[in-house]
């Protein structure tokens, strides 16, 4: 039987799955990876089972949502509600309901030569970083914030690209001195601690990239994961600030972005070279191991999300435009989606419901997407 004659067996034996051809999911993959010819599958309910073609050339988004006039630089989506927040460039923010599609708030709240660095929510609170080390904070219960009165504002003066990270009741913003990250309250904006790597000895370079590593106690703060200009990726024990307890060089350039698996042991890391690196973390142990190494075709990786409700896939957005989809497990390519013309600068997974995946780009767009539904 020819393979066309196979696949529509198959597709008539199981008509509830949906395949994408290998030669179009897989262009993006670097042939090196070996992997550049497995076939894609984006509409089944497990990463196991069967699988079957279909006619269509191209995988499409299930909506684009459009209305921002400059660059989208960050997505989010509420943790319990039909919410996403998307902000730009020029200091816009919109909220997006995901049934209607619409967006039900939209205002400017940030200067617009500053622009958005990042958008997140805390519960009902909507929390908003701007470029010159601003965070305001307000909240969306009503979907109408008091845009001239937001409930916590804080400022660390520094100038830059790196975003803010936030759990259990604190925030993680990069601070003025070359390198530092500052920890901060929501509640009251007192500086609970900072982070400041001795540059004589280490010369990280800026701060680029930070995230918040819950201990035994989920939601509670332990540990923080930073990346820096130098390559480097440092781990910090909150309870013993004075110097980070353990550091490894990744890359010979700049961190860009990376995201940690749900449980913390384990990160993804990219940067401006076309390298993405996994590793084993044992902060406790003052432990960082490399434990795989990718490669895709173009380079640049400024943005990556882990699916934080099975912590089973793995979206990582680059300079070409492209949202590249893997196996967390194993850090194998399954799918390549192409439809923004520039950056992706954003990527989050929504753990509710269809278990969509939001892009923003630098193109204007918001792109939402159906990734193996759980």
């Amino acid at each position: 039987m020819t393979e066309s004659g196979r696949c529509e067996r198959l597709a008539h034996v199981l008509p509830c799955l949906t395949f994408a051809p290998p030669t179009e999911l897989q262009k993006g993959f670097a042939r090196n990876t070996g992997q550049d010819r497995i076939p894609i599958l984006l509409k089944r309910r497990s990463l196991d089972g069967c699988l079957c073609m279909s006619s269509d050339r191209t995988v499409q988004p299930k909506t684009v949502l459009r209305g921002h006039g400059s660059s989208v630089q960050s997505v989010a989506f509420h943790r319990s509600e039909a919410l996403l927040a998307s902000g730009d460039a020029q200091g816009n923010v919109k909220l997006w309901h995901l049934n209607s599609r619409r967006a039900e708030f939209s205002q400017q709240l940030l200067p617009q030569e500053l622009g958005i660095q990042r958008v997140g929510f805390e519960g009902d609170t909507l929390l908003v970083q701007g470029r010159n080390g601003v965070l305001k904070t307000w909240s969306v219960g009503d979907r109408d914030p008091d845009v001239e009165n937001p409930q916590v504002e804080i400022c660390t003066e520094y100038y830059g690209f790196c975003s803010s990270h936030h759990l259990g009741g604190v925030v993680a913003m990069p601070g003025k001195e070359t390198g530092s990250v500052e920890i901060w309250s929501l509640k009251d904006a007192k500086l609970v601690c900072s982070l400041t790597p001795n540059q004589e000895e280490h010369r990280t370079g800026m701060c680029m990239a930070i995230q918040i590593l819950p201990g035994d106690v989920p939601d509670l703060p332990s540990s923080i994961l930073v990346g820096y200009e130098n390559g480097n990726i440092a781990g910090w024990d909150l309870n013993a600030p004075s110097k980070p307890i353990c550091s490894r060089n990744l890359f010979p350039e700049p961190i860009l972005a990376f995201d940690c698996a749900p449980d913390g042991k384990r990160a993804i890391v990219g940067g401006a070279n076309k390298s993405l690196v996994s590793t084993s973390l044992n902060l406790q142990e003052g432990s960082i191991k490399i434990r795989k190494n990718m490669t895709v075709v173009n380079e640049g990786v400024g943005s990556m999300s882990i699916r934080s409700s099975d912590g089973k896939i793995l979206a990582t957005g680059g300079w070409d435009g492209k949202i590249r989809i893997w196996k967390w497990s194993a850090c194998t390519p399954l799918a390549v989606l192409k439809y923004h013309r520039k950056e992706v600068a954003s990527l989050d997974f929504d753990t509710k419901g269809e278990s969509l995946l939001a892009a923003g780009s630098r193109d204007g767009t918001v792109s939402l997407w159906s990734i193996y539904p759980t």
